[in-house]
């Protein structure tokens, strides 16, 4: 007679009734329910095992109340918990089963748990019965899951559901570990550890990415992304223990003590991310320190050029360009920009969730549409030549990959923007853009082989170009960029020039028409080589140089440098002097041309010892004083050369004096190297 009166109020009270937040609270009620059946196991058998007994009996008895007041709530409904009664007759008729079985299992926990010790016909009946009461509670979430589609109401059920079943899947994991401590159904049970184990793993990356066949979206909001990444810490710290269970079915005390003191913290956790899943909460600024900041933003950065690199290798092989080497690193950059682009969006633990929701939805877009060309590439690459038209589609999907991550990135900087204190976004931003370039430049080359298209040339020419721009930005600043003043820095952008400049001369060859396998192989190897240089200075742009850098110099190079000071030094006094002598109308015939000539040498010296020259074989500042005094140096000849009149003329009103003690003082810096290797050099008197 109840099931018929209750069937009648809910067919009276119709489905219209039920709104999105009342059945996706009632299917996470009956989420919980399936973790309550394994807790309450776990806990009997740790009493069972004489682990902390007291404890865990009243653990036991929260539990048992909790699943009782929790499947009433469910079948008749609660207003004050905003739980509807069973909407339909089939979740109604699983709920009532599931009661059914309930009764005597309340009834066998409660009349054994304060026995000492417990007797096996009771713990024999848990064991026998705590599953087929988790069966049935989970076919009453399936009917509610079911009951929320039928009625069109737009929940985050099947999400829930999963996230529910996590719960459950953290308390029967520990659960079977209990019940390997005590002996119990060996070896089954370790099959059924390793089972929960595996769905587990399993479950918690499908929420995150989502599975488009059953419908499952990824997880969006940012801030069940960022309670998933907790998740995602203690599993990490949970998963051994139990990995190592099943596989050698021993439980030492230590390891139960983990386990029994890590389940709560699993289940807590995860309780957090099934509450996020169904609140779905749009606020939960969390604010990062400067150092994390950079983590973030050189970790972004870095992903954008290997995106590129990816998409470079895949046009190489399409082009039968050195297909199996390229195919072997083909399936390395995927496997690096699918660690990339889940790092920067679900976080590790290096680096944080993405930090706003529309840097989050931006990362997905770029996740989801990588899904899609990695799946495509990985069906053509088998045998080349993969179809012009194939080339085509994967190339258009690759550039709106591109501009997702890039939109990202972008967001990244307008928020580190507005952090305290901000990083230097433009100098990120620039190396970046440098980096990226190199790629593309590569790519642009392949595409166009592979589909002829006249307009290759210009856009190869266009990434040459934009390579050079952000070299030469990074290196001298901008209105908005400090030019750069670090000796590490110097060393490594003078490295990556030598590296650059094999490559930019392929690039020529390519944009004069030829095409040859010989230019295209040299283009491949120069990007690769090119490929380590360029993250690097990445990095040490983003972060800094940590724990200094190497800036050794030969005794050669030494004598070389103090040379090069020397001739500086000369040509300053040259200009002083020939200004001086035409200021009083003594200038010599020649005069003119020298004084042109030592202007032109000074400015080329100082590039020369500033950045360091890959042509005369020269390298940057070995040590950071020297690239201290060179850079003052500069400023005082650049103050001096904006001096209406100078340099020259008279030298107290042009800086003459402190440019030539400046260069002086450089000499004597190059006398005397920092390695021990390299004595200490005489200067020419």
């Amino acid at each position: 007679r109840a099931l018929v009166l209750i069937v009648t109020v809910v067919q009276m009270a119709g489905p219209t009734a039920l709104t999105a937040s009342e059945l996706t609270d009632a299917i996470d009620m009956a989420g919980r329910q399936r973790m309550l059946t394994q807790r309450m196991a776990k806990e009997f058998f740790l009493v069972a095992k004489g682990y902390k007994p007291e404890q865990n009996k009243a653990n036991l008895a929260a539990s048992i109340a909790l699943f009782d007041s929790s499947l009433q709530k469910l079948i008749n409904g609660s207003a004050a918990d905003g739980i509807p009664a069973a909407p339909s007759q089939n979740s109604l008729a699983q709920l009532l089963m599931e009661r059914e079985l309930w009764l005597p299992f309340k009834a066998a926990l409660q009349e054994n748990v304060d026995k000492y010790p417990i007797p096996a016909a009771p713990l024999g009946y848990v064991q026998s019965s705590n599953m087929p009461l988790l069966t049935k509670a989970n076919d009453a979430v399936d009917a509610l899951v079911e009951d929320a589609r039928s009625l069109q109401v737009q929940t985050s059920g099947l999400q829930v559901n999963l996230a529910g079943k996590q719960r459950m899947l953290s308390q029967k994991m520990s659960k079977e570990v209990v019940m390997t401590s005590l002996g119990m159904d060996m070896p089954a049970i370790l099959g059924a550890l390793k089972g929960t184990f595996d769905m587990f793993a399993a479950t918690h990356v499908t929420l995150l990415h989502g599975v488009k066949v059953v419908g499952l979206p990824p997880t969006r909001n940012v801030c069940v992304l960022r309670q998933m990444r907790v998740v995602s810490e203690v599993w990490e710290n949970f998963k051994p223990l139990v990995l190592n269970v099943s596989l050698d079915g021993r439980v030492a005390d230590v390891v139960l003590e983990q386990v029994a003191e890590l389940s709560p913290t699993l289940l807590r956790e995860m309780n957090a991310a099934v509450g996020l899943y169904v609140s779905q909460p749009s606020d939960c600024t969390i604010p990062l320190s400067r150092s994390v900041w950079l983590q973030v933003l050189d970790r972004v950065a870095r992903s954008q050029h290997t995106m590129w690199a990816y998409g470079r290798m895949f046009l190489q092989v399409a082009t039968e360009v050195e297909t199996a080497g390229a195919r072997t690193l083909l399936q390395t950059r995927e496997a690096q920009v699918t660690d990339d682009l889940t790092d920067v969006r679900e976080g590790s633990h290096q680096i944080p969730v993405a930090v706003t929701q529309p840097i989050a939805d931006a990362l997905l877009y770029a996740w989801a549409r990588f899904e899609q060309v990695s799946a495509d590439i990985r069906s053509n690459i088998d045998h080349p030549p993969v179809p012009m038209l194939t080339v085509k589609s994967i190339v258009i999907d690759f550039y709106v990959m591109v501009s997702d991550l890039r939109r990202g990135f972008e967001l990244y900087l307008d928020a580190a923007a507005i952090a305290e204190p901000p990083p230097h976004v433009g100098a990120i931003a620039l190396s970046c853009s440098l980096a990226t370039s190199v790629e593309e430049l590569v790519f642009e080359v392949f595409r166009g082989l592979e589909a002829e298209e006249g307009g290759a040339v210009s856009r190869v020419q266009a990434s040459a170009v934009a390579f050079d721009q952000a070299r030469s930005d990074l290196l001298h600043g901008t209105d908005v960029v400090n030019r750069t003043t670090d000796a590490c820095l110097l060393r490594e952008m003078q490295a990556l020039d030598a590296l650059w400049r094999p490559l930019a001369r392929s690039s020529a060859l390519f944009v004069a028409g030829n095409m040859s396998a010989a230019v295209m192989q040299n283009m491949s190897n120069h990007a690769l080589g090119l490929y380590d240089q360029l993250q690097r200075v990445v990095t040490l742009y983003t972060r800094g140089p940590e724990g200094g850098c190497s800036l050794d110099a030969t005794e050669r190079e030494w004598e070389a440098l103090l040379a090069q000071a020397g001739r500086l030094c000369t040509l300053c006094q040259r200009v002083y002097t020939e200004r001086a002598l035409a200021a009083r109308g003594l200038a010599l015939p020649w005069g003119s041309s020298r004084l042109t000539a030592a202007l032109a040498g000074v400015s080329r010296s100082l590039e020369i010892l500033t950045f360091g020259s890959n042509d005369v074989g020269l390298p940057s500042p070995p040590r950071q004083a020297v690239a201290d005094q060179l850079l003052r140096l500069g400023d005082l000849w650049a103050a001096a050369a904006r001096s209406p009149g100078a340099p020259g003329g008279r030298r107290s009103e042009a800086g003459g004096d402190a440019i030539l003690e400046a260069a002086e003082a450089l000499v004597h810096l190059y006398a005397q190297p920092a390695s021990t290797a390299a004595p200490a050099l005489p200067v020419a008197g």
